[in-house]
């Protein structure tokens, strides 16, 4: 075995290892610090960046049941408001009902009290007519003798002249 590479050479040897110790020192005075506040520093960023993600997880979740009770209540108010419309539409039928039902009542009421008014007035037209009549009447009958054709002309010409003031008066009652 006189291969250079496996054969121990004790000033190689303790080169090697005086060499390794030098710079494993001077790796811990100059770059050991360093490195392992590079080290400590990303850890702290992936440790800070993985809290702050909880709690923006935890945020979230308290946002979605926050935004679906919202939701829900929005849900609420508006069946409510639907159903308070609908009462007060109801309301609203029912009162515009009754006015036009008290509304109809007053008409009726007025038309009734209107003819009463013009049945009266016709009636006391009627009277005060008839009142003429027999007046007129009467006072042929006083001024002609009571033979039997005689009456029968005067009713006659009565009946004709009730007939012709019922005409003539039936229209001045409607006005």
């Amino acid at each position: 075995m006189d291969n250079p590479l496996v054969r121990v050479e004790p000033g190689v040897f303790l080169w090697t290892i005086i060499t390794f110790v030098v710079l494993l020192a001077v790796l811990r005075w100059k770059a050991w610090g360093p490195i392992v506040a590079a080290i400590e520093k990303r850890e702290k960023v992936i440790r800070d960046a993985i809290d702050a993600a909880k709690k923006e997880r935890e945020e979230a979740q308290r946002l979605v049941v926050e935004h679906k009770q919202t939701i829900d209540q929005a849900r609420k108010d508006t069946a409510r408001m639907i159903e308070q419309g609908r009462k007060d539409a109801e309301t609203a039928r029912a009162e515009m009902l009754e006015k036009s039902r008290h509304e109809s009542r007053e008409i009726v009421e007025a038309g009734r009290r209107q003819i009463e008014r013009e049945t009266r007035a016709a009636v006391q037209s009627l009277r005060s007519e008839a009142a003429n009549l027999a007046v007129l009447a009467a006072g042929r009958i006083v001024k002609v003798s009571m033979d039997e054709t005689a009456q029968k002309r005067i009713v006659d010409e009565c009946l004709r002249d009730i007939g012709d003031a019922s005409g003539s008066s039936g229209g001045q009652a409607r006005s």
